[in-house]
C-alpha cells in the first residue's frame, strides 16, 4: 500500500513562492507536510506539519502529484527531512556571498 506525494506551492512574497512536500496519509486533504523555509540571507529551517490540509495553509496556490511512497517509509522520510542540514546563511545584508569559495 502506498500514499500519494505532492509538491505544494504557496505564495511566499510578491516575488517568491514556497514549495513543500505533502504526503496524503489519511485522504487527499489530510497528511504530513514537510517544508524548508527561510532565505539565503537569514538561513533556512525545516518544518514538519502533521495532519493538516495543505489547502488550508495561508498562501496555498496548488499542488502537483510527484509519485507515491510506501506507507512503511513515511517515518524514515520525516526523519530525513528533520535531520538534513539546511542551507546556511550565505549572503550578507548587501547580498554579497559570505563564503565565496564554497559551492552552492
Amino acid at each position: 500500500m502506498s500514499w500519494n506525494v505532492y509538491k505544494v506551492t504557496y505564495v511566499f512574497s510578491p516575488t517568491r513562492n514556497l514549495y513543500a512536500l505533502f504526503v496524503a496519509t489519511d485522504s487527499e486533504t489530510d497528511g504530513t507536510t514537510m517544508l524548508v523555509y527561510g532565505d539565503l540571507q537569514e538561513g533556512m529551517q525545516v518544518q514538519v506539519i502533521g495532519h493538516d490540509n495543505p489547502e488550508q495553509i495561508r498562501g496555498y496556490i496548488g499542488r502537483e502529484l510527484l509519485g507515491t511512497v510506501d506507507k512503511t517509509t513515511l517515518q524514515e522520510i520525516v526523519s530525513v527531512a528533520k535531520n538534513t542540514l539546511t542551507p546556511w546563511k550565505q549572503l550578507d545584508h548587501l547580498g554579497r556571498r559570505l563564503r565565496p569559495n564554497v559551492a552552492w
